[in-house]
């Protein structure tokens, strides 16, 4: 880089787990003279905290055609304990796929590959039956923004 000249350093971070993460930028002085390498001096330091979001299931109810089914019932039938612990794990080196879209990119979003699995029991409703309804309240307790 030449003498009094700015530049833009652009870090990519792509944690594998949730943890704390810290990086050095230095720097060295190149003589054109002798090329010789200076002393690397410290520019910054990177702090970085990762996160994932930390989604749970709090209460679920029904209506419709469903409206009779106790919570207890949807709980077991959707199988929110699972589902639950599962939201609660890091995600697998699988499921961390972390893509940039570029121009030349046919896909913009990363393909998801995840190993773990649900069973949600439904059992058929009569012809011309109301539609069921399955409300699930939910609870962000981490400190990433959801949508």
């Amino acid at each position: 880089m030449p003498p009094r000249s700015q530049d833009t350093i652009c870090l990519t971070a792509c944690p594998n787990h949730r943890s704390q993460y810290s990086w050095t930028i230095s720097y060295s002085l190149l003589s054109r003279r002798d090329n010789k390498v200076g002393e690397k001096q410290e520019l910054c330091r990177v702090f970085l905290t990762a996160v994932y979001p930390l989604l749970s299931i709090l209460d679920a109810c029904s209506m419709g055609s469903t409206e009779g089914i106790t919570r207890q019932h949807l709980w077991h039938l959707f199988s929110l304990d699972t589902l639950n612990s599962y939201l609660t794990r890091d995600p697998t080196p699988l499921e961390l796929t972390y893509k940039v879209p570029t121009r030349h990119s046919t896909s913009q979003i990363p393909p998801i590959f995840t190993p773990l699995k649900l069973d949600f029991n439904f059992g058929a409703a009569p012809v011309e039956a109301p539609p069921s309804v399955v409300l699930l309240a939910l609870k962000n307790s981490g400190v990433v923004p959801l949508d």
